[in-house]
């Protein structure tokens, strides 16, 4: 097992490198494109954004997950996999070619048509790769996901930056979403090795169908779910407001991505390799998730803390409504990972059915909350999904805890001292800043460094109980082992 265990760790460190490198290289755009293009242009893709991320799912079609989750794989299978991809894809483009007249007239915006038009090409770019990241993800070759990624990030960022600059406006949000995906299924054609063959086996699809047709409900359904609220807030609000939401979402995403890539996403595809092992599967979820937390509850603390000197020095003052919404959106990333590994245990158990059965129960209380918040205007619906995300926190443990005997008030007991640090950490900043009137730069400047100096206060008083934290950190900074020793005995 320590080929595993050197695995995870190789793959931990390639997989924080592919997502930091991404997400900061995107950060850095983001950035930019914010100082030179409008709200309402940003709030325009977002609008078009909600169609393609669903139609994504549909081309999936839990496939993804199959080939990861199964233990033995041939290339009759992923041949098969890869031309339904394309298939599905073919359909979803024309479909969504059908559909942008009557996308555009539901948010009453005329200009979205050859928008969606153009962007529905992704759809086919993107399946061409789909199954070649399936099968890196599985054998945690995180190196060149983190290559192809950062690469095509690049290049995509810079040719979009330059258009902004050039007066595209929002063609430029188009360009670069569309050159990204053309160049990242370039480089992983050439990163993977893997080629379809000129076969197709309806029996061989059959085999994964079961798990994969739960995973793909339970997809669509979250996909679409995650969606409603740009949906929602672009049909009620305008591109403008939807524009504020989106960037306050966009910095949320920045930090629910990356936590994703430190443990949740990498425990999936390490999980599902000791699925027979209920002892040692229960440990490692123990292990990452009190890392996970620990990592990742200050930070989404401080930058709620900091959120408006953050926002008027990165891209400005005309973005200043954006705040409250990534405070309030701060809070459901912080839950984001949480929720994201206790998933990662049902799935690698091959437990299909209960993910989409828990799905189902999730989004029932998300369509009560709407239903009851709907009226009430952009924050209502904000704090609504605050409040579905602690439900879906129970819920997920619930479940968690008749597979592997961790359940919420086991995880609780073990984010209890992660969450009174972050408070801690929370509260001090916000109390101190709201002190002085200093101009933006400055005050964040000292919210960093007075989070820096809680921290450290709140880590000096409780360091018995994150001693083993604490020991984790160490080991990272001296050698980076810990990816290998989330399962270790």
């Amino acid at each position: 097992m320590s080929s595993l265990n050197e695995k995870a760790t190789r793959g931990l460190v390639w997989s924080v490198c592919e997502r930091f490198g991404q997400q900061g290289v995107s950060f850095l755009v983001q950035l930019v494109l914010a100082r030179l293009l409008s709200p309402e242009e940003f709030g325009l893709i977002a609008m078009v954004v909600v169609f393609i991320a669903l139609a994504r799912g549909v081309i999936d079609a839990g496939f993804h997950e199959a080939l990861i989750q199964k233990s033995e794989l041939d290339d009759l299978l992923t041949s098969t996999t890869f031309y339904c991809n394309l298939l599905l894809s073919g359909i979803m483009v024309w479909l969504m070619f059908v559909a942008a007249p009557w996308i555009s007239a539901f948010y009453d915006q005329p200009d979205l048509v050859p928008i969606i038009k153009a962007l529905s090409f992704v759809l086919i770019v993107s399946a061409f790769s789909r199954v070649q990241t399936s099968l890196m993800q599985r054998d945690l070759r995180f190196k060149e996901l983190a290559i192809s990624t950062l690469a095509a990030s690049l290049v995509s960022g810079v040719l979009a930056a330059y258009l902004a600059f050039r007066g595209f406006g929002v063609w430029s949000l188009v360009v670069q979403t569309l050159s990204m995906n053309v160049l990242l299924s370039v480089m992983l054609w050439v990163q993977s090795g893997w080629r379809p063959q000129f076969i197709f086996s309806l029996k061989s699809l059959k085999e994964i169908l079961p798990f994969a047709s739960s995973m793909f409900a339970s997809n669509i359904l979250n996909n679409f779910f995650q969606q409603l609220y740009v949906l929602l807030i672009g049909r009620i609000g305008n591109p403008m407001e939807l524009g504020y939401y989106q960037r306050a979402d966009s910095f949320k995403r920045l930090a629910t991505t990356t936590s994703n890539t430190l443990m949740a996403r990498i425990t999936f595809p390490i999980f599902a390799k000791v699925q027979n092992d209920p002892e040692r599967l229960s440990r490692g979820f123990v292990k990452a998730s009190r890392l996970l937390v620990f990592l990742f509850f200050p930070f989404m603390a401080v930058l709620a803390a900091v959120a408006e000197p953050l926002v008027i020095t990165l891209i400005g003052e005309k973005w200043l409504p954006t705040v409250p919404y990534l405070q309030f959106l701060c809070v459901v990333g912080a839950l984001h990972p949480v929720q994201a590994i206790n998933l990662n245990v049902i799935k690698a158990l091959g437990a299909g059915g209960l993910f989409l059965r828990l799905e189902l129960i999730k989004k029932g209380l998300i369509v009560v909350v709407l239903l009851i918040t709907y009226s009430h205007g952009i924050y209502a619906i904000v704090i609504g999904q605050v409040i579905c995300s602690f439900f879906a926190l129970m819920v997920n443990g619930f479940y968690t805890e008749r597979l592997i005997g961790v359940g919420y008030w086991q995880q609780f007991k073990l984010y209890k001292g992660a969450l009174l640090l972050s408070l801690f950490v929370a509260l001090s900043v916000a109390t101190v800043l709201g002190l002085f009137n200093f101009i933006a730069p400055l005050r964040l400047v000292a919210g960093l460094a007075l989070s820096a100096f809680f921290g450290l206060i709140g880590l000096w008083f409780g360091r018995k109980a994150f001693e083993m934290e604490l020991k984790w950190i160490r080991s990272m900074c001296a050698s980076l082992p810990i990816g290998g020793r989330i399962l270790s005995n």
